[in-house]
């Protein structure tokens, strides 16, 4: 806890929006990612949403 897949996917996310990308494919292929976790069953979803919120939120600290 949390996903450390969803952290950096997440994280990278943001900062390839900020570049310039389409954020819908983006966040889709980031939530892709997350979402495998659950569905291999390494990670329960609230692991995965906990990632997506610190790799958001860091990415968002940094880019300050």
């Amino acid at each position: 806890f949390p996903s450390a897949h969803s952290t950096t996917s997440f994280a990278a996310a943001r900062a390839l929006v900020d570049t310039g990308l389409p954020a819908a494919p983006v966040y889709g292929t980031a939530l892709a990612m997350a979402l495998s976790r659950i569905y291999v069953g390494v990670h329960y979803p609230t692991d995965v949403l906990a990632g997506a919120a610190l790799g958001t939120a860091v990415a968002e600290l940094l880019d300050r």
